[in-house]
């Protein structure tokens, strides 16, 4: 009988993608895309490699099932550029529309996954009053630090511990980062957070 040989590993998975890219490959044959990309990829990856050979030379060498943590300020400065670059994207004119028109005006507010705290300043800058909640205490620190007035807290889904309820909760872009099995109760605990008159 053959024996399999298989490793676990703990992975990021980076997605990126150019403006206007997908309207431009319809057009074109896959030996021109791949043309088209093969410099963008050799430089991406040329960047992530200066990126993260420092921090992965100094991390030790851990199980699956224990979380790699960088010591230092490595991670923090990651933290930091994510938020840079989070800052820096368009505003979400869409989200915002749908926030304008069905949210409750002057609601109570919550921002699950806050992050760099981009959306928290939106929401209290238009009328509603939001604390912003995420699980990274270095974006955390980083939403503090742009945004000095606002509030911000630790929280961590499935379980959203010492959160209250409210008329309004966001929750953008953080499903998606979620084990599977993560997923189901951390809808039902956003659930329970919203007012029965909320949304």
């Amino acid at each position: 009988e053959e024996t399999r040989l298989e490793e676990r590993k703990v992975v990021t998975v980076l997605f990126a993608d150019l403006v206007g890219f997908t309207s431009r490959a319809e057009q074109m044959d896959p030996e021109e895309v791949r043309s088209l990309l093969r410099p963008y990829h050799a430089r991406l990856r040329d960047e992530l490699v200066s990126l993260l050979e420092p921090l992965l030379a100094g991390a030790p060498e851990r199980g699956f099932s224990e979380p790699n943590r960088w010591g230092g300020g490595e991670l923090e400065e990651l933290q930091a550029a994510f938020a840079e670059d989070w800052h820096v994207q368009p505003a979400p004119v869409d989200l915002q529309e749908v926030v304008e028109r069905f949210f409750v005006r002057g609601g109570n507010s919550a921002d699950i996954g806050c992050g760099g705290g981009r959306e928290v300043a939106w929401l209290n800058a238009s009328g509603f009053p939001t604390v912003g909640y995420d699980a990274c205490e270095g974006l955390l620190g980083e939403a503090r630090r742009r945004h000095p007035g606002l509030k911000f807290a630790k929280a961590e889904l499935p379980e959203l511990r010492g959160v209250g309820t409210f008329d309004n909760v966001l929750c953008e872009t953080v499903i998606m980062h979620l084990e599977r099995k993560q997923i189901a109760p951390s809808v039902r605990r956003l659930l329970d957070i919203v007012k029965p008159s909320g949304i």
